[in-house]
């Protein structure tokens, strides 16, 4: 017990950080709490609410739109998280004025301040419109996530001992930054206008143009051996280059396509897979055909991971794909059950709009803190078969109380709502970090040398595509049982099989957990998951 004594804890933490300057330096550090933290956590609070994804369901709601049909709106919206492959692969080998991140950080940027703008200026906006400007904001967080944290990636690869040390270090700082935001965004749904929310983020994108420009992120410019995107004629730079010549303006790395088509063609299938899931959803496709469609692309997905890239990787990721895709979401309807008033759903909880975003959220944020502490004290020694066992044991039994929730059996226990449900929520936002940071942990260790960006987008971008997917599911499972809520006046029997859902919400997950010791190895998270490899050696596993 000593070893975790008040001084022993803080010389601790002390060293961690220290060791973490040491590698990363002082102005990247600065740069990943503004991205990270203010940016991520922020503006978008941790990637998919905050200033611009707390309002998504509000708005929709005043359409009519049904819960399955918002869930399915909001997954495409913040799509551009399972998009990462797609982006990681073009921002890997095609450069802009010798930069490969630089450019595109600037542009989604000021894309993503113009969207906020017009849907400012134009609101109200068809579904479809507004859902579109929804997925230029976060195609710039999470093309900003993707290119800092290939970054990471970078660093990590040659110091493995700082990985348990960056990812709570990354999350820390962005639960800060998430209990303001939180605490604001529902005021300001209560009181503001929604359109006018979306004022907030635009000084923030603008504030991200100057570090950025000035290359607080360490992009190194690239001089030589591109090959000219237009051929012959295309566009130089006036500057020459000692090394090539004239720089081309926009130049692609031939070379490194050549070394790396397996992963490439990987990252681009992946982000065909999502858009291809984002168009079926736009053109309001039945749920059914969207749930079949979701488990095609799962089985595609993990067959062309063993069929394109290393063995060792495509297993980890298989395992976490199927995690993912088990993880069905119910929150579309949560959020009618949570937020009807006493016309609609008269035996409902009644919660108001600032406890349902802020009471609800910032205590999500504290108890994560709790679970990032904790986690990196007392688990970042677990070995990951251990991890992952325990903590999504955890988590599907503390998830079980949903099922209490949605039967109104507290209100029979004599249990007010609000306590009910931020218990439960302390314990699930607790146990969902414990069980969500190993596979970060794991992911920043899998990437070879020279294309980090995008294998760190193929692991990422396919775990995210996981859980759009389940997002599918979770819809179809919402029509197939009949839970259509859309908050019109008595439809309070649209929730009475919300309790089935939650309950086969609860037991999915308890299937991949059987994969663990075929998929998951047997090393700890110190451990060196890949040799010293490079992209080169990035080949399908017959070949190894």
């Amino acid at each position: 017990m000593g070893a975790y004594h008040p001084r022993a804890l803080y010389e601790s933490v002390k060293t961690r950080f220290e060791r973490l300057h040491v590698v990363l330096g002082t102005r990247f550090m600065l740069l990943t709490m503004l991205l990270e933290g203010g940016m991520q956590g922020g503006i978008f609070a941790g990637g998919a609410s905050g200033f611009v994804g707390a309002p998504i369901a509000f708005l929709l709601r005043e359409f009519g739109l049904r819960a399955s049909r918002i869930q399915v709106l909001k997954t495409i919206a913040i799509s551009p998280w399972a998009l990462k492959p797609l982006i990681g692969m073009i921002s890997d080998t095609l450069y802009l004025g010798g930069y490969n991140k630089i450019p595109y950080i600037l542009c989604s940027t000021v894309l993503a301040a113009l969207a906020c703008t017009a849907l400012f200026l134009f609101y109200p906006l068809p579904p479809v419109a507004l859902t579109l400007l929804f997925f230029f904001m976060f195609l710039q967080v999470a093309l900003t996530d993707l290119l800092l944290e290939g970054k990471c990636a970078e660093k990590t690869r040659d110091n493995p001992d700082i990985s348990p040390q960056l990812v709570p270090f990354v999350q820390f700082g962005g639960c800060l930054f998430q209990f303001l935001s939180i605490m604001l965004v529902g005021l300001m749904i209560e009181h503001v206008p929604l359109n006018y929310i979306y004022l907030v983020p635009i000084p923030a994108f603008l504030l991200v143009l100057c570090p950025i420009y000035k290359n607080w992120l360490e992009d190194e410019e690239r001089l030589g051996g591109l090959s000219n995107l237009c051929g012959r004629w295309g566009w130089y730079t006036t500057r020459l280059a000692p090394e090539a010549g004239a720089l081309p303006i926009v130049g692609i790395d031939t070379q490194k396509l050549r070394e790396n088509r397996n992963a490439f063609l990987l990252a681009g299938a992946i982000g065909c897979i999502a858009l291809i899931n984002n168009g079926l959803g736009l053109i309001e496709l039945d749920t059914l055909w969207l749930f079949i469609s979701s488990v095609v692309c799962a089985v595609l997905m993990i067959g062309l991971f063993f069929a394109l890239i290393d063995r060792r990787i495509a297993k980890i990721q298989s395992f976490v794909i199927i995690q993912n895709m088990f993880s069905v979401s119910l929150e579309s309807a949560a959020f009618f059950f949570y937020t009807d008033d006493a016309t609609q759903y008269p035996e409902g909880p009644h919660f108001s709009t600032f406890f349902y975003v802020s009471v609800m959220g910032v205590v999500g944020i504290a108890l994560a803190l709790v679970g990032i502490v904790t986690y990196s004290l007392f688990m970042s020694e677990w070995k990951y078969r251990r991890l992952f066992l325990v903590t999504n044991l955890l988590y599907i039994a503390v998830s079980s109380t949903n099922i209490l929730f949605f039967r109104r059996l507290n209100v029979k226990m004599g249990i007010p709502d609000t306590v009910f449900v931020i218990g439960t929520e302390a314990l699930q936002v607790i146990t969902g970090v414990w069980s969500s940071m190993p596979a970060s942990v794991m992911m920043l260790q899998l990437c070879p040398r020279g294309v980090e960006s995008t294998v760190y987008a193929l692991l990422a971008g396919s775990a995210n595509l996981g859980m759009s997917l389940a997002n599918y599911q979770g819809a179809y499972v919402l029509d197939a049982l009949g839970i259509k809520p859309n908050a019109t006046a008595g439809e309070s029997h649209q929730f009475d099989n919300l309790w089935i859902a939650a309950l086969i919400a609860t037991l999915l997950p308890l299937i991949p957990l059987v994969t663990i010791p075929f998929l998951i190895p047997d090393a700890s998270q110190t451990d060196r998951l890949l040799d010293d490899c490079h992209g080169e050696e990035f080949v399908p596993y017959e070949e190894l």
